[in-house]
């Protein structure tokens, strides 16, 4: 170890250390159990491990025992800092792995057919979004956060939907292989891809609120300048360099790079005015670009965002949730409003793109209700509203809750919606490349 690593770990006082490890065991212990519980019960892990979480924050703990709660789980100073740098990493990395499960190619291939199902599964909820957060009351709505950039911020939070989740539901239902399956994650796609392009530019306006429309209309230049140059010129090249390089280097090498070029690109988003999740999400697109599903690349990284990093940061989300603020009337109203209006405005926007593109109406209700499932990608903007100043801790108290209630209702209503057998198979053997984050 070089001298400077020791003064800087010398440098870390002995409490705050300790504590920092405390948190990291019982954090990844109550993921894991709770997890594990959660997925018995046929609900994705990330339910069971935001849930443990809410169980060693304030909702719970924090109210049984205060003090030791604030020793462990504290709220300011270096300790906090550490975790909530750790946090970040986490969604980085996470964002990255979800990029690298977008198959532009297959994207491409079925543009047309899944067109109306996209635009109206995307374009529905984010006007019944909008619609919510311009009739938010201030305190729910910060007075100094202007009411449209809220009510976009908002509606493109109702509007997501997250391919990591409808992709280990569907590999868990038996559905993988299924025309249906091919349909939902392709429109999936699209809207991920939507929201992220989206988020880019309501953050750019939450930077510069005094701007407006200017802003606006800024940002999504920039967006989609950054767009045209990663699609025609930066990923032919990767294609062909990266992969090129990828087959010499071995593993350990293969996933330091591709790390690297997750976080290279995360501060190269931050730099542009974006978030640097939205910098990891094209990072990931790039990296599977040039590199094989399943490969050496892959692998190690998907592991460890599963096994480390996921845990961690679904866990430290539940820590931020106060559940307790659900007891509050019109915190409660809002929960109840969003999780209705997410619900059922992607029903009918996926739903009635499905009956459009000719699709019966068990098998719009299945499109439907895939494209309902919101995981990670939810709860990052609803991360980024927070660190942005846009959302209060109630809004993103609902926003979460909304996202675990989606993810639930997912599995079941597919069940129910298509039995197996009356689903035409597609010829396609793997359409997600590899298992997806069970986010």
């Amino acid at each position: 170890m070089s001298n400077a690593a020791v003064l800087a770990a010398g440098a870390l006082p002995k409490d705050v250390s300790l504590i920092f490890f405390a948190d990291l065991v019982i954090l990844l212990v109550a993921a894991l159990a709770c997890g594990a519980a959660a997925n018995k019960i046929g609900l994705p892990k990330m339910v069971g491990e935001i849930a443990a979480g809410v169980l060693l924050g304030p909702t719970v703990f924090g109210r049984l025992f205060p003090e030791t709660a604030d020793v462990l789980f504290p709220s300011a100073g270096a300790g906090s800092e550490i975790i909530s740098g750790l946090c970040l990493l986490a969604v980085v990395l996470l964002v990255g792995v979800a990029g690298m499960h977008v198959d532009v190619d297959k994207l491409k291939q079925r543009l047309a057919g899944i067109a109306a199902i996209s635009a109206l599964g995307l374009a529905i909820p984010l006007a019944g979004g909008i619609a919510i957060g311009y009739m938010v009351p201030e305190p729910l709505r910060p007075a100094a956060v202007d009411r449209t950039v809220f009510a976009l911020f908002l509606g493109t939070a109702v509007a997501v939907s997250a391919i990591p989740v409808i992709a280990r539901i569907l590999m868990d239902l038996g559905l993988a292989s299924h025309e249906i399956a091919q349909v939902i994650l392709a429109a999936a796609i699209i809207d991920d891809v939507a929201g992220w392009l989206l988020l880019s530019v309501v953050t750019g306006m939450a930077a510069d609120a005094g701007a407006g429309g200017l802003a606006a209309l800024k940002m999504a230049a920039v967006a989609i300048a950054a767009v045209a140059a990663l699609a025609v010129l930066v990923r032919p090249a990767l294609r062909k360099r990266l992969a090129r390089q990828c087959s010499r280097w071995s593993a350990p090498t293969s996933t330091t790079v591709t790390v690297a070029t997750i976080i290279v690109c995360a501060t190269a988003g931050q730099l542009l005015g974006f978030e640097p999740v939205i910098g990891a999400f094209f990072a990931g697109i790039l990296v599977t670009a040039a590199t094989p599903s399943g490969s050496r690349v892959h692998k190690p990284l998907h592991a460890m965002a599963v096994a480390f990093f996921g845990p961690i940061f679904f866990a430290t989300i539940g820590l931020q949730l106060d559940l307790g603020r659900l007891l509050s009337g019109p915190v409660l109203a809002l929960t109840a409003t969003i999780c209705v209006v997410a619900v059922l405005s992607k029903f009918l926007g996926a739903g009635l793109g499905a009956r459009i593109s000719g699709f019966s109406w068990p098998e719009s209700i299945a499109i439907g209700a895939g494209l309902n499932t919101r995981g990670v990608i939810q709860i990052v903007i609803a991360m980024v509203g927070v660190r942005c100043g846009v959302f209060s801790p109630e809004v993103f108290t609902a926003l979460v809750v909304t996202t675990i209630a989606t993810t639930a209702i997912a599995g079941p209503v597919l069940t129910r919606a298509l039995a197996p057998s009356r689903l035409p198979v597609a010829p396609v053997s793997n359409p997600t490349k590899e298992p997806a984050l069970n986010r």
